[in-house]
């Protein structure tokens, strides 16, 4: 069987160029290939960085609006006026109550139909799903303790707030509740 190896193949470089038997012609080749592989290795690796980054512009949850209770009252008005539903996919809010012990909060559309009851402690994260149009229904999923599907015969081009109600006439709802609003694209 033939042998694709010089007759210099086992000597080690340093010992090879001291007797001047380097196989010259070789060691350039490969030289070329690895510097080859590694230009190649590094703008794969650039494709992948630019690639993920656009991803991330993409998906990235973008604030549009905070709000917090300053003092505490009965309701909290959450503007939605100036939203441009058009641009997003998902839109995020987080809803941080501020209640006494575990008093519940109904959130009610445009001060109209109550779409949801929430519970008074621990973050509630609602899902909206204006699907870049605001000639959708206005609809979308909460997270609080479980999952509850709402809907509303409004769209959300014509949806101006919403408003969270204490549940127990007793007890208002305390100074540092707090909403967020996150486009998704």
């Amino acid at each position: 069987m033939a042998s694709s190896y010089t007759e210099y193949f086992q000597l080690n470089q340093w010992a090879a160029e001291a007797e001047g038997k380097a196989d010259r012609a070789q060691l350039t080749e490969l030289s070329a290939r690895v510097e080859r592989a590694e230009q190649a290795a590094e703008e794969n690796r650039t494709a992948l960085e630019a690639a993920e980054q656009a991803w991330r512009d993409q998906n990235a949850l973008h604030l549009l609006k905070t709000a917090t209770l300053s003092t505490g009252g009965d309701n909290f008005q959450f503007s939605l006026i100036g939203v441009d539903w058009s641009l997003w996919r998902l839109v995020h809010l987080v809803i941080e109550p501020k209640v006494r012990d575990q008093q519940g909060v109904s959130l009610y559309l445009d001060g109209g139909k109550q779409l949801l009851s929430l519970v008074g402690y621990g973050k509630t994260h609602i899902v909206l799903y204006p699907w870049h149009s605001g000639d959708w229904p206005f609809q979308g999923w909460a997270v609080s303790g479980g999952w509850s599907h709402f809907e509303d015969s409004h769209y959300f081009s014509s949806v101006t707030g919403l408003t969270l109600i204490k549940s127990f006439p007793d007890y208002p709802l305390l100074a540092g509740f707090k909403i967020t609003m996150y486009g998704e694209k």
